[in-house]
């Protein structure tokens, strides 16, 4: 880029990028002094750090279903802080105010049940450690009637 006027370098003294995208720069050239502006479309928006609006059936989506956090904020296109500060109602909070406000599920936890490994060593027909069961029968025998199963 030249100076309109007398064709040297000039030195970039702003440059603003808006959120629309355009860059905006204030030049002056560094021999006649003179100054301009320019506009430059930029490649795409900046991000401006708030959430998009979200349309009223959105919000009721997210206060209503027990769905995860992250699941919405992909939907949508927000941050999961996002989907939680909607269902704390911090915000979006004037839509819909007959919904209670969101309340996570209790989390229950199911045992774990291991399955139990079978084990001839309570069995009365046990020898010991590489010995083979006196009955004949390789360990561990589900047919044997003193078989029992050990825990892990």
């Amino acid at each position: 880029m030249t100076c309109p006027l007398c064709g040297s370098r000039p030195l970039v003294l702003v440059t603003i990028i808006r959120p629309t995208g355009f860059r905006y720069r204030r030049l002056r050239c560094s021999r006649c002094s003179h100054r301009w502006s320019t506009r430059t479309p930029g490649t795409d928006p900046i991000r401006t750090g708030r959430p998009p609006a979200l349309a009223p059936a959105e919000v009721r989506d997210i206060l209503t279903s027990t769905d995860s956090s992250y699941l919405f904020a992909d939907f949508y296109g927000i941050s999961p802080s996002t989907v939680q500060k909607i269902r704390r109602r911090e915000i979006y909070a004037h839509i819909h105010p007959e919904l209670p406000p969101w309340q996570p599920q209790p989390r229950t936890r199911a045992p774990v049940v291991r399955p139990r490994r079978a084990s001839c060593i309570n069995c009365t027909h046990y020898q010991g450690l590489g010995t083979p069961c006196r009955l004949g029968l390789i360990p561990p025998v589900v047919g044997c009637s003193e078989f029992t199963t050990a825990p892990d």
